[in-house]
């Protein structure tokens, strides 16, 4: 006889411990539904020595989960039944969720993540949900990285890389390698990090680790990040301003903004500045590798429209490279 569980707003999950690492493959039946209408209603993968089923039910009623396993090394690609659970959902609405068709082993760590002796600081679980539509993911480093990252939007397929449209943002500080994101509506969404030693030059960068992120509510549109450019990816932290878009007044009021400062960690860099169109302001060094100046605004809202922090790495003292950039 099946073992029986219920669901709490339409889900519930399963969690088995393993000896030995095992592929799986899940299916939900029902009388009242075909096998591809419940198609994407369970999501798996494996965290450490624990696989993680995720079980989502497009109404109330009763289910039948099926779980099926194999042993790579012996099995080959063939997967036998394991067990089978009796999902119960007696609440009168629920939510579905109806995750996106994943290729094996697409969620968690890839085979670079271990290259790179990279570890999970905050979100060990592949699959995030998020319920105000901001996510911060971090890693602890070992060395100096090259990164890059994707967000996609699962259903319409829509791309958010970090070099082209700011939903996400990448700094580093102490080591702690950090992704915020903000979503721009609610759904299921695809993150995908990219990463190789600062040393190594190729442009591909290898995929070393993907996540999953079911957000249900965000409350208002976002403020996107600043735009952000390849160097500032390379050990650079930013404390403000914190949002890509600087306006004439200070947020949620009427007072008047005349006045920005800017803070953030360049370690390499000789000199850091702020320009906006011909106009160069030079940052101070307060602190190794910590820089902070301010810029009056006042001259140039309405008339200017890109603000960039830009860095000189020694050398030719003429020679800047853009850090990241605001609108105006």
């Amino acid at each position: 006889m099946a073992a029986t569980v219920g669901t709490t707003n339409g889900q519930a999950e399963l969690r088995f411990r393993l000896a030995k690492p095992l592929m799986f493959m899940g299916k939900l039946r029902s009388n009242d539904f075909s096998d591809v209408d419940l198609e994407g209603y369970v999501m798996h993968r494996v965290v450490n020595d624990t696989a993680i089923f995720s079980v989502s039910v497009p109404r109330p009623g009763e289910y039948g989960l099926e779980i099926f396993a194999n042993q790579p090394s012996k099995d080959g690609k063939t997967l036998f039944h394991m067990c089978q659970y009796f999902i119960v959902c007696n609440e009168s609405e629920v939510t579905g969720i109806r995750f996106p068709q994943l290729p094996a082993a697409y969620l968690g760590p890839q085979p670079g993540y271990s290259k790179l002796d990279m570890e999970t600081v905050t979100h060990f679980d592949p699959l995030i949900h998020n319920h105000n539509g901001e996510v911060e993911i971090q890693f602890l480093l070992s060395q100096p990285l090259r990164v890059t990252s994707n967000l996609i939007l699962c259903g319409t397929g829509q791309e958010y890389p970090d070099h082209i449209l700011q939903q996400q943002f990448t700094q580093e500080q102490k080591n702690v390698l950090s992704f915020e994101i903000r979503l721009p509506q609610p759904g299921v969404y695809k993150f995908q990090i990219y990463a190789q030693p600062l040393s190594e030059s190729s442009d591909n960068l290898p995929g070393v680790f993907n996540y999953l992120i079911n957000c249900d509510n965000v409350p208002r549109p976002p403020v996107q990040f600043a735009r952000q450019f390849a160097q500032w990816k390379e050990g650079c932290y930013l404390y403000e301003p914190r949002d890509g878009k600087l306006t004439n007044q200070h947020y949620g009021t009427n007072q008047p903004n005349e006045y920005l400062l800017f803070r953030m960690e360049v370690p390499k860099a000789q000199m850091v500045a702020v320009v906006i169109g011909e106009e160069w302001t030079q940052l101070e060094p307060i602190q190794p590798g910590m820089w902070e100046g301010g810029v009056y605004m006042e001259k140039f809202w309405g008339k200017q429209h890109r603000l960039a922090i830009t860095a000189n790495y020694g050398g030719n003292t003429s020679s800047y490279n853009t850090l990241l950039e605001y609108s105006l």
